[in-house]
């Protein structure tokens, strides 16, 4: 009996030196790694520096929260997370693509392998200039959440089909979008023509 309560103590002790229990789920250092890399690659870009310690935080916990609701466990997500920092370290413009939101959370946690290497070829593919004018669009038209059900192989299943009209939808609104005049064609349009009296 005896024996128990020191087993006992000596567990609790372990616990509280090492601030987590036995059996919580261990610590990613990938992500923690992913997060540091992040903030610093953030940093040394003068036009996007600003709260780069907030934003890298605010992007690892939406792929954490995207992986957790996946449920594939510590492994599968410590592997996406060495995946996903060996291609910022590798690949400019994909840290740039994650920090401007042209890849979704949701996309980073989800997608494959193989299609993040081909949208990595894709943006190094472009010119500079290019690859700088599809950024800027991302605050119009970013990243449906659900592009995973794109090529799935059971076009009758309910999900699918809901996904399909989604995507429907979403290309509807931008075919649309009425046409935006600059404030000075506003003007001119809405003031009476003297000249034409």
């Amino acid at each position: 009996m005896g024996q128990e309560v020191g087993s006992t103590s000596i567990a609790a002790a372990l616990a509280t030196n090492t601030g987590a229990s036995l059996f919580s789920q261990p610590r990613s250092h990938a992500k923690v790694d992913f997060e540091k890399e992040l903030t610093k690659m953030i940093e040394a870009h003068s036009e996007i520096k600003d709260n780069s310690p907030n934003v890298a935080r605010m992007l690892t916990e939406g792929i954490t929260v995207a992986q957790k609701a996946q449920g594939h466990g510590f492994l599968p997500d410590d592997a996406r997370w060495r995946l996903l920092l060996n291609h910022i370290r590798n690949n400019r413009r994909f840290m740039l693509a994650i920090v401007l939101g042209h890849c979704t959370p949701t996309y980073l946690a989800t997608a494959p392998e193989e299609e993040i290497q081909n949208r990595i070829a894709i943006m190094n593919g472009h010119s500079e200039k290019d690859f700088l004018a599809q950024l800027r669009r991302v605050f119009e038209t970013p990243d449906p959440s659900n592009l995973n059900n794109i090529h799935r192989p059971m076009p009758h299943s309910a999900r699918a089909t809901e996904d399909a009209q989604v995507m429907r939808r979403a290309a509807d609104k931008r075919t649309e979008r009425r046409f935006r005049l600059p404030q000075w064609a506003n003007n001119a349009l809405h003031q009476p023509n003297s000249q034409n009296l």
